[in-house]
């Protein structure tokens, strides 16, 4: 249930000022005593609504709610201000569940709630410090006519105003550390939560924030927020397409939202009409972009990230999206983009940092289903066929060549059809039959889908280093140990 903002209760001493005070929220009538006149106090509570149907976040509702400072009182005071940064990829629900969350628990915080769109993403120039604090002090009384013109000062007013009350602050949809710094309270008693699409990590180092990593929903949250949206009896009747549904929009919640509303808006339509107009992966970011609200098309939510990428990371970004397989390693991005592996690896770190890929382990990142989609279709768009064309040969000539050189660790005694990859510019070091062993078992994915890239006439000469590659692990003389004996496998060949 979420709390509203009716039934408060407000004292003159909480407030923190003289006279009238100034705010953007609720307005609660307190009766002054001795000389003072019956004035208007107002407490600020700035949240927007919350969702109707929020689902899932439990474990995340309740990192959050162990923020909360136990007691008021100054005794029990925590010792230092209390900051927490949701982070995650644009449409994963981040301004969803930091509103949601601040609706319940914000009678905690007697001395009010601010919040702030920074729109770091999104529509519009972002909010500078010194335009929140000119918001935000005015919320808490201060006269315009008061604030100091000089940021550090300005900053200074706002900590003071903040000093000794417990207030709620919720700095939505920020992009950098320093759209944050001077927005942060100087004493304890206060809870930040800070939303965005970058990690914010010089927040945590020097701010001591701590993270809430927001991912996809889970299998069974993605299904209650679509039967949320849609109702029981329509959920009910298609249960199949819903399954579907969930699975094509790949459990974000941004993009079930948008599917879901568009069955719910019309009894026309069903849940598998839907289901069917996103089943092809070149259109399915067009599907979930139809309307003209820039907030709620997927392309453009995608955009907003993009558009924040240097030309380096935006030009990787591209060309990871012409990879085929499931996981990108640091030498095969090196490869695609012709890139050294050691750029290759800065650059895959600041994409992971940004959310425009995730971190499987530090030498391997893969996308998400969505944003792999996005990405080649931004490659068709703004890259010329023969850039692309290269880019694959590039990426196809390092997996054969890797491969065929795994394959001649271990079965130095098999009869190999010849073939033609090049050498890549970066061959990846493959020195013992163990590492061989390794990087096929891990690549295995990455082959079948290389391998069935390579099926066209420019690229059918790397078909035969692939195929042999990928059907690991295989009968035939294979090399054993360290020193470099030799026996028979027995194991079946896989096609």
């Amino acid at each position: 249930m979420l709390v509203g903002m009716g039934n408060m209760e407000v004292r003159n001493k909480t407030a923190g000022a003289r006279g009238p005070v100034v705010q953007a929220g609720s307005i609660q009538q307190v009766i002054l005593t001795g000389s003072t006149r019956a004035s208007e106090v107002e407490l600020p509570r700035q949240l927007p609504g919350a969702v109707r149907d929020f689902a899932g976040r439990t474990e995340q509702l309740a990192a959050l709610d162990a923020l909360i400072p136990v007691n008021s009182e100054p005794t029990g005071a925590p010792n230092a201000v209390v900051i927490s940064v949701i982070d995650g990829i644009g449409g994963i629900g981040k301004s969803t569940l930091a509103v949601y969350w601040a609706h319940r628990v914000q009678h905690h915080f007697p001395d009010g709630t601010l919040h702030v769109n920074l729109r770091g993403y999104g529509p519009g120039d972002p909010v500078t410090p010194k335009q929140a604090l000119d918001g935000f002090l005015q919320a808490l009384g201060a006269p315009a006519d008061a604030v100091p013109a000089e940021p550090d000062a300005r900053a200074s007013m706002y900590r003071s105003r903040l000093a000794g009350r417990r207030v709620l602050i919720v700095l939505d949809n920020a992009n950098h550390p320093d759209q944050i710094r001077p927005l942060l309270p100087g004493t304890p008693g206060c809870v930040v939560v800070v939303t965005s699409r970058d990690r914010l990590t010089g927040l945590v180092i020097t701010d001591g924030a701590q993270r809430i990593a927001l991912d996809l929903l889970a299998e069974t949250e993605a299904h209650n927020l679509v039967v949320g949206i849609l109702g029981a009896d329509r959920a009910t009747a298609e249960p199949a397409a819903v399954a579907d549904l969930v699975r094509l929009c790949a459990r974000l919640p941004l993009a079930l939202r948008i599917a879901a509303t568009r069955i719910a808006a019309s009894p026309h339509i069903t849940v598998a009409d839907v289901a069917a107009d996103l089943a092809d992966e070149h259109t399915r970011i067009d599907e979930l972009s139809r309307g003209d609200d820039e907030r709620t098309a997927l392309r453009g939510v995608f955009d907003y990230s993009y558009h924040r990428l240097t030309p380096d990371q935006s030009h990787l970004f591209r060309r990871l999206g012409l990879h085929p397989g499931p996981e990108i390693s640091v030498p095969a991005a090196a490869a695609v983009a012709d890139l050294e592996p050691r750029r290759a690896r800065q650059l895959l770190g600041e994409l992971a940092d940004a959310h425009m890929l995730s971190a499987v382990d530090v030498r391997r990142f893969r996308f998400h289903d969505l944003l792999r989609a996005y990405a080649a279709g931004l490659a068709l768009l703004q890259d010329a066929p023969d850039e692309r064309d290269r880019a694959l040969d590039r990426l196809l000539s390092w997996y054969a060549h890797t491969a065929d050189t795994c394959d001649m660790l271990l079965y130095p005694g098999y009869v190999r059809l010849p073939h033609r990859s090049a050498q890549p510019q970066h061959p990846t070091p493959i020195a013992t039959d163990i590492d061989a062993a390794t990087w096929l078992k891990t690549e295995r994915e990455n082959l079948l889908a290389a391998l069935r890239a390579a099926a066209r006439p420019d690229l059918f000469h790397h078909i035969v280093a692939l195929a042999q590659a990928a059907s690991f692990p295989r009968t035939g003389i294979r090399r054993v140990g360290s020193t470099g004996g030799m026996r028979p496998t027995t194991s079946p060949m896989r096609r």
